[in-house]
């Protein structure tokens, strides 16, 4: 998360109060100085003045803060949508030879293969046992009829 704050606002707050306070011990002095019996009344004085000057900063302040938020305005946008799947194939360019299998995983699918194959011969020749009857039939028959 990032974040940033505009301080600039808040230094020139500062830099308002210190010329106040600067501003107000400086007419302090003088009156202590040259007016030392009314001094309550001056003193008096002077903290309303100050006071007048704090609020004429504040709305200073307050007006440079809201002109600053019309400058930099923040606009915010919220966009709905369905929600979208996108699928994309991606090449792969690996070489084959790494997903063959090893040696041992190939002698035993061998082993299978030729299993198998036997196996699908021996069904073929039981498939044509009744060619076979017939011609050992046919055969023993030829063989007795021609040495009659």
């Amino acid at each position: 998360m990032i974040k940033a704050d505009d301080v600039t606002l808040q230094m020139l707050s500062n830099t308002m109060a210190q010329q106040r306070i600067t501003s107000t011990e400086k007419r302090i002095a003088t009156a202590i100085d040259t007016k030392g019996k009314k001094l309550n009344q001056v003193i008096s004085a002077e903290e309303n003045l100050y006071a007048k000057k704090e609020a004429n900063d504040a709305k200073t302040l307050e007006n440079l803060s809201l002109k600053d938020q019309v400058n930099f305005s923040t606009l915010t946008l919220l966009i709905y949508q369905d929600q979208t799947v996108k699928q994309e194939m991606i090449a792969n360019e690996k070489s084959i030879n790494a997903y063959r299998p090893n040696i041992g995983l190939q002698v035993w699918d061998s082993i299978k293969t030729g299993w198998f194959v036997l196996e699908n011969i021996i069904s073929f020749a039981v498939l044509l046992w009744p060619f076979a009857l017939i011609g050992v039939l046919g055969f023993f028959g030829f063989k007795r009829f021609l040495k009659k």
